[in-house]
């Protein structure tokens, strides 16, 4: 059975306890704000979270290592990146975008016809205008990747991705995500 407590003995309490639970009062603060030290300058030193507003990924919360090794990097690793275009209206040149590595330097990329495939794969297509009827730009290619050069992709049909705006460059890797959920 729950038994109440009066107010008269919770004042009466505190009365008693006030220096013990003034001392536990500043000790939270100061664990509280060493912690909030210690996230600030370890853990943004070396990750950053990155979050996903959209459906193209099934995660929406995904931690990604600053220090990834570059060259250790392979296909459908997931990515973040600085989107370096200015051609679409609902991003910004800078803005930070999350997505797998769908084909990269020395592989086979086909993106002709409407259709996308890596060293001969079916990855997916492209459409001509998002969900509020801009046109999108479409990009063509048939050839090698280029050398440092990566090209995003996400198995959403409506995922603004490499599809059409193209390659990113090896400089704009922000990092591999080391934890998703």
């Amino acid at each position: 059975m729950l038994k109440l407590i009066s107010k008269d003995r919770i004042k009466n309490y505190i009365a008693i306890n006030k220096k013990r639970l003034l001392v536990h009062f500043i000790i939270s603060i100061i664990v509280v704000f060493a912690v909030t030290i210690f996230l600030r300058t370890y853990f943004m030193n070396y990750y950053y979270l990155a979050l996903n507003f959209t459906p193209s990924l099934t995660e929406r919360v995904f931690i990604v290592d600053k220090h990834t090794d570059i060259d250790s990097l392979k296909k459908d690793d997931i990515v973040g990146f600085r989107y370096t275009h200015d051609d679409y209206p609902f991003y910004k040149n800078g803005e930070s975008f999350i997505k797998y590595i769908a084909c990269m330097e020395g592989d086979d990329l086909v993106v002709a016809n409407g259709e996308v495939r890596c060293n001969g794969k079916y990855l997916g297509s492209q459409i001509k205008q998002d969900s509020k009827g801009n046109k999108l730009p479409q990009f063509a290619f048939d050839g090698k990747v280029p050398k440092d050069k990566y090209f995003m992709w996400t198995p959403f049909v409506k995922s603004y991705d490499s599809r059409y705006w193209g390659f990113i460059d090896r400089s704009d890797i922000l990092g591999k995500a080391i934890w998703k959920y």
